[in-house]
């Protein structure tokens, strides 16, 4: 899962998070609190090498099992 370290101050996320580019799932390298920011988190993340290509892209994240809403971005061949 998340084996990184992390500034001080800093907590990473304490829920199991994945993130998938189209059906292709992403290294996460760390989820948690924005470092500087009250209530703001962050998620850091590797596109895959061979995933979907094109304008619109479906990104999906899901935290402890939970499904957020579906975004798009436009990722580059």
């Amino acid at each position: 899962m998340l084996s990184r370290s992390v500034p001080a101050g800093v907590h990473s996320a304490s829920l199991p998070v994945t993130l998938l580019f189209g059906v292709t799932p992403a290294t996460v390298d760390y989820a948690g609190t924005a470092p500087g920011f009250v209530g703001l988190n962050q998620i850091n993340a590797r596109i895959p090498v061979g995933s979907q290509t094109g304008s619109a892209v479906p990104v999906l994240l899901s935290v402890g099992g939970r499904q957020a809403n579906v975004a798009t971005i436009a990722i580059a061949p």
